[in-house]
């Protein structure tokens, strides 16, 4: 429950501030400013409102958006006589496509321009609960409302906080994936860098937004773990290694290997003279086996003197 009021904070609080970008709102008095902050916070989760975004895509499209919100515009209208209603339906549209569309893009995949285009997009780059988003968000939107005065330079700021903070974390998940490409170097890999999962239930700690989950899915390999968001280091929780070569398949319906897959864990990593071996223990086995990842990419197992060199530099 918590999970979901964070989430739809998100968006509502981005409306809310978006809705204050319209010059003649800052001049308004308290009372119809927390007004309009309603208002521009339903704006902002309007979509789900309509229907859920895989049910109903056009509910969660760009092009749909300024038609959706019009009857909202409307409805505004007759509350803030002051204000010109195309310039009420614009902010309005603002918020529902920046508020929503655009924290649901960055968040998980959305129908963007349907229905010129049924595919879904997604640039993940944090989750729509995280507090680096929401509260400064929420401290400025107080301040506007309270304060004629330096509300335009507190939505400025927050906007280029909100707007830096995105931008860190879009260049540490290419530099993320970029080092996992180079560091393990294998083929035809899948890799998935996206905000840890467990912070959906664990949001206690702010800090715990200020990393990455990642997944890679080789042929022959699953890695999984954790990333700081301003470093390089690598945490695996999941190393696998199949001698049995499989084309990578990730899917939603679940993982492309089943629980039966013969598969080792690495216990350890030696780069040594130019190669590259895995150190791995089978389930109920104490013998390590050492395997030598080839020119294509493919592992095959050493045995006899390399072996025993391999085990000597562990």
């Amino acid at each position: 429950m918590l999970l979901l009021f964070m989430h739809v904070l998100t968006h509502a609080l981005v409306g809310a501030v978006i809705v204050f970008l319209l010059k003649d709102a800052r001049n308004l008095s308290i009372p119809k400013k927390i007004i309009l902050s309603v208002i521009g916070g339903f704006a902002g989760i309007l979509p789900d409102t309509l229907g859920v975004r895989t049910s109903t895509p056009w509910s969660h499209s760009i092009l749909f958006a300024p038609i959706f919100v019009l009857p909202v515009a409307l409805i505004t209208k007759k509350i803030f006589r002051e204000i010109i209603w195309w310039k009420i339906w614009i902010i309005l549209t603002s918020a529902t496509i920046v508020g929503h569309i655009i924290v649901d893009f960055l968040t998980h995949e959305v129908s963007l321009i349907y229905p010129l285009s049924q595919k879904q997009y997604a640039y993940v780059i944090f989750e729509a609960g995280d507090p680096w988003v929401w509260f400064p968000l929420m401290i400025t939107l107080i301040i506007v409302i309270f304060s004629s005065k330096h509300s335009m330079k507190s939505i400025i700021i927050v906007l280029l906080l909100v707007g830096s903070y995105m931008g860190i974390r879009s260049y540490s998940k290419s530099e993320l994936t970029s080092k996992l490409e180079e560091y393990y170097g294998e083929k035809n890999a899948i890799i998935l860098v996206s905000p840890p999962g467990e912070n959906l239930m664990n949001i206690k700690n702010p800090l715990e937004y200020l990393k990455w989950s990642y997944d890679l899915y080789s042929e022959q390999r699953i890695i999984r773990g954790f990333s700081p968001l301003l470093g390089d280091s690598l945490e695996n929780h999941t190393n696998l290694y199949y001698p049995e070569p499989k084309p990578v398949e990730v899917s939603i319906n679940g993982p492309y290997r089943s629980g039966e897959d013969p598969s080792f864990n690495v216990i350890r990593e030696v780069r040594k003279s130019g190669n590259y071996y895995l150190v791995c223990i089978e389930e109920n086995h104490n013998d390590p086996r050492i395997f030598r990842q080839e020119i294509d990419g493919r592992w095959i197992e050493v045995q006899g003197t390399e072996k025993l060199r391999v085990l000597d530099y562990s």
